[in-house]
Order: C-alpha cells, then structure tokens, then sequence
C-alpha cells in the first residue's frame, strides 16, 4: 500500500466511525423506544471498536487477537474509562445477541460514555472526532480551497462562509454537468462557450438548443453523479439559497460537498487528470 492509499484508507475509516456514530446517538436516546435502544447501542458500540481497531493500526500496536477487550488494552491512554466502555459492550452483546434492550435509566450515561471514548481515541491519532472533516483528503484544489475557507468563517463570518459554499457547489455542480454533458450530448446540441465548473459561463449564440432545457436535463443527471440521497441534496440546494444559515449548516454543507468531490475523484480518476486543472480546459 501507498503512503497515498494509507492516508485514504485511514480517513474513509474515521469517516465511516463518525458516520455509524451519527446514526446510532440519537437511537440511544431515553426517549427512544426499545428497538431504536438496540439499535442505536450496536452502531455506537461498533463505531468504538473500529475507531480502536484504527488507533492501535495508527499507533503501531500489536493488536493481539483484534477482539474488543484485546484492542481495549492495547489503549492504556483511556483506562479511566475502560470500565465504563466494558460495561457498555456487555450490554451491546446482550441487545444484538438476545434481543435484550439496554435499561431506559441508563441509555443516556451509555450514549454519553461512548461518544466521549469516541473523542479521546480521535483524539489519540490526531483528530476530533465532533470537528472531523473529509476536506483534506479532496484531492483536487480548485474545490478544496472554497471547502477550506468556508471551514475556516463558518464561526466568525457567516455570510463569507455561505458565499464560499454557494462558490463551490457551483463548480463541483458544473464540473459534473460538464463531464456528463462530454459523454451525451452531440457536439452542435452543446449550447455553452466555456465550461461549466467556471464562475462566468458564456453560451453559443447560434446555438438553437433551448438551454433552459439543457441546464434542466444536466441538473437531473448531475444530482444522481454526486453519489447523495435527494434528501440531502435538496437540504445543500435550499442553504445553498438562503441568506441566513447558522454554523451548523455550514459544516454539514462543507462535507456533504467535500464526500461528493470525494466520491467523484474515487469513481471517475480518468476525468480528473483533466479536470483538476480546471482553468486550463477552456472548451468543451
């Protein structure tokens, strides 16, 4: 493996731990009925033992037979907690293997318990498990560094940090457009003068395809390349639209965006050597 490929696949790895931890933490929730309770204890309890599996790899630990109470081990950097996580894993064995919901009074110590085991190994190799961001590993910069600014306002300038998403959706969106429109659209139907990631697009004014249809064909093709669920596709457009957004909405813009460009990188490598010097390709 690559130092390359080493980096990606530690990301993807702490990215999939953050993701089964989104999902379980509010299943785990004492309101939650019992079936989410299980649920919810699963996911968490599995985010904890990958995100364990990833720090002793990252460490250079032997993990011995790579099983829970092994890897625990192998992290003295968390033994005031280490009660607490066994305690939690004991009730996760009894909620996936018996079907046996994890007590109401104690759901929220166990969410609580866990994400906080969560942050102290993130934080173990280097990261933050409540500020993890994909932005570093976009690998093309003409998107990276719109991801990065935004990052970097979304506490101080609201209005900067939504300019900047708004700018890179922009290109990510168009630069989708492009790709698709190269691959279907004959060459005298194609109705722009420059490419669709740039910030200032001119059309050809000879052209008699009707753009509004183009723009709205590509706009349907390009919403199922950026590899989202139309749930969160509509949420980035609507922020994306809006003038007033909270901090919140900016992060979780910036990683649906950066997942996306991500996705697209992995999926379509040929394209970007193309395309990531994006000012030098001034036609289609």
């Amino acid at each position: 493996m690559t130092n390359s490929e080493f980096i990606d696949s530690f990301f993807n790895r702490l990215r999939l731990i953050v993701d089964l931890a989104n999902k379980g933490e509010p299943l785990l929730q004492p309101q939650r009925n019992d079936s989410d309770a299980i649920h919810g204890l699963v996911l968490l309890d599995q985010a904890f033992e990958l995100c364990m599996g990833v720090a002793t790899d990252h460490l250079k630990r032997d993990r011995g037979r790579g099983r829970f109470h092994d890897l625990l081990a192998k992290l003295p950097e968390i033994d005031a907690q280490a009660r607490s996580l066994e305690f939690a894993h004991c009730l996760r064995n009894q909620a996936q293997h018996q079907g046996i919901p994890p007590p109401q009074q104690s759901r929220a110590s166990l969410n609580r318990d866990i994400v906080n085991g969560l942050r102290k190994v993130f934080a173990l190799v280097g990261s933050d498990f409540d500020r993890f961001s994909s932005v570093p590993q976009v690998k093309t910069q003409y998107f990276r560094e719109l991801l990065e600014a935004a990052l970097k306002t979304a506490e101080s300038d609201l209005g900067e940090a939504l300019l900047n998403v708004q700018r890179v959706f922009y290109r990510v969106n168009g630069w989708v457009k492009h790709v698709i429109g190269n691959a279907t659209v004959p060459e005298e139907m194609w109705v722009y003068e420059t490419p669709l990631w740039e910030e200032t697009r001119f059309e050809r004014v000879s052209s008699e395809t009707n753009t509004d249809v183009m723009n709205i064909a590509l706009s349907v093709a390009s919403g199922a390349a950026l590899g989202m669920n139309y749930a969160n596709l509509v949420r980035l457009q609507t922020i994306c639209a809006d003038q007033e957004v909270a901090a919140t909405d900016i992060t979780w813009a910036v990683e649906a965006i950066a997942r996306s460009v991500i996705y697209l990188e992995n999926e379509w490598p040929d394209f970007l050597l193309v395309y990531k010097q994006a000012g030098d390709e001034k036609s289609r």
